[in-house]
């Protein structure tokens, strides 16, 4: 029996399927490879929307009042928030209304014998605050004449810093007198503030 000539055929059989296997089997295909990520920057991301400059009548923090730039003072409201006021710039409605509204808590509404010396201080005290002196026109309630007071004949009526020996019918009346003592004045360290 030849067994080595068998053995030799047995292996060049499986050496030629081997060879066929090999190459019946398809190229292999390169794993796919994740994007690679955007390199990181050290440059800072600029801000979507940039810092609103500061303007008279703004609501400002404590922190703010601080640092106020110059040209601006803070103004505290009646319920304690501060607000920015600019010098050169007319006095900013928001604060014109708080005045006038602390002004009507002084006098109730409208000045008498008895409400007028408290409502002077509170006028003279919001100078410093607010950069201008305040010229008041205001109703007021008294007696306009001597004879009136003897008669106990008490009237309503407007006045106004600007010409306090004078009562007037009409708060137009006194509001075009103090407006034209403003106008004689230096620009912005007065303001005409109706009250009532």
């Amino acid at each position: 029996m030849k067994v080595l000539p068998m053995l030799a055929a047995a292996s060049i059989a499986l050496t030629g399927l081997s060879a066929c296997s090999a190459e019946a089997e398809p190229a292999a295909t390169a794993a796919p490879t994740a994007a690679a990520p955007a390199p990181e920057t050290s440059e800072p991301v600029a801000e979507e929307t940039a810092e609103k400059p500061l303007a008279s009548g703004d609501t400002i923090t404590a922190e703010q009042v601080v640092g106020l730039a110059e040209g601006f003072r803070a103004y505290t409201m009646i319920d304690g928030s501060q607000v920015a006021i600019a010098d050169a710039e007319e006095l900013p409605q928001v604060v014109i209304d708080d005045v006038v509204a602390g002004g009507n808590q002084v006098t109730g509404g409208a000045l008498t014998a008895e409400s007028s010396q408290a409502f002077i201080a509170y006028t003279e005290g919001k100078v410093e605050e607010t950069g201008r002196k305040i010229v008041a026109v205001y109703p007021a309630t008294g007696h306009r004449t001597p004879e009136d007071a003897e008669a106990g004949k008490v009237t309503s009526y407007w006045g106004t810093y600007a010409d306090m020996q004078t009562f007037f019918d009409t708060m137009d009346e006194a509001k075009a007198v103090a407006d034209a003592y403003v106008a004689t004045q230096e620009p912005l360290t007065r303001v005409t503030i109706v009250f009532g």
